[in-house]
């Protein structure tokens, strides 16, 4: 994956900037399916690819009347429009579910693990260590907000991190003089707390806003 916004994207966003839609228009050529492929991977339960071709046009169009919210300091404008993709994806299932069009979003893990592979991805893509280290500190800190200790602090990190050992959170919480029977139980219960402590409030969504800030 390119880590810069190639020249041609730079030269697209600037006359898009200067409302050309004909530079919209190129650049949907360009990255369009692409992103389409990935919300269809994302999001097998949504069988209608009207709705999914909507998000893409919908962060599209976004992105047109409003240029100046992509930095391309911060990261690539593929995974820009990407993220916004899947942004007005999910806001689009969610208002079929309210209309009673039951569409069963991912499940938790594979947003969290999506979440904090886009926060490697941008903190790695600057080829600095110490922008590296900030991301992780503004991640930590803000879980900080959502969890009363260090404990679980860590414990949510390694759920979005897509850690599957339960060795690492036996660690974590402190319980390896248990059974395994009763380690594999006190696991369980603490990630199922946490993560409904990640999806009540949105968590991966405000982290998005941590890395495009």
């Amino acid at each position: 994956m390119t880590n810069k916004t190639s020249h041609r994207e730079l030269e697209l966003h600037s006359l898009i900037q200067k409302d050309d839609d004909v530079a919209l228009m190129e650049l949907f050529e360009i990255h369009g399916e692409t992103i389409m492929i990935k919300l269809k991977s994302w999001y097998k339960s949504v069988l209608d690819e009207a709705l999914i071709l909507e998000a893409v046009n919908e962060a599209f169009f976004g992105y047109y009347k409003n240029p100046n919210t992509f930095n391309p300091k911060k990261g690539t404008l593929s995974r820009f429009l990407e993220v916004a993709a899947e942004r007005d994806l999910k806001n689009i299932l969610q208002k079929e579910n309210r209309r009673g069009k039951k569409i069963d979003l991912p499940e938790d893990v594979e947003l969290q693990e999506k979440m904090w592979n886009s926060i490697l991805s941008e903190s790695e893509a600057s080829d600095s260590a110490i922008v590296m280290t900030e991301t992780y500190s503004k991640v930590e800190e803000f879980l900080q907000g959502y969890f009363l200790n260090s404990v679980d602090v860590e414990l949510a990190r390694l759920i979005l991190m897509k850690e599957r050992a339960n060795t690492e959170f036996v660690k974590v919480l402190n319980i390896d003089s248990l059974s395994p029977q009763d380690q594999t139980k006190e696991v369980k219960r603490n990630k199922d707390r946490i993560k409904k402590v990640i999806s009540r409030n949105n968590i991966e969504e405000q982290l998005r806003a941590i890395i495009y800030e």
